[in-house]
Formats: C-alpha cells, sequence, structure tokens
C-alpha cells in the first residue's frame, strides 16, 4: 500500500482527538504528525533505524561533525 494514501480509520482517529471547532490546516497537521510517527515506528520495526553513536560515526565520517 502507498503511504500517502489515507485510511477511513486513520482520519477518524486523528478526527476523535480533535475539538468540535478545528481548522482545515490543523487537520492536515494532526494527520501529518500521526503518519510521521508511524512512518518512524514502522521503520524501527524493520530496523531501518541506529543508534546515536552510529548517526555520530556516520556524520564524523562524511565530514560533518568534528570529531
Amino acid at each position: 500500500m502507498e503511504t500517502n494514501l489515507l485510511t477511513k480509520k486513520r482520519v477518524l482517529q486523528v478526527l476523535s482527538n480533535l475539538p468540535e471547532e478545528f481548522t482545515a490546516e490543523r487537520l492536515a497537521y494532526e494527520y501529518y504528525v500521526v503518519s510521521n510517527i508511524e512512518r518512524g515506528l514502522e521503520d524501527k520495526r524493520s530496523g531501518r533505524v541506529f543508534s546515536m553513536e552510529e548517526a555520530k560515526k556516520r556524520l564524523q565520517d562524511a565530514g560533518r561533525v568534528k570529531q
């Protein structure tokens, strides 16, 4: 399934956490936040993450952080 697609279940969950009145921008923001959290959790489950130490090492190796 394409990750950018909305699902009724996810939209209803986001809607249930909003106040009675809200802007379209607020809905879009809340959906964005939830989607990114879910993507991060899926990355973790799939092993597509690394420790802070590994991140620092990768940045040092790329010359982006002073040693």
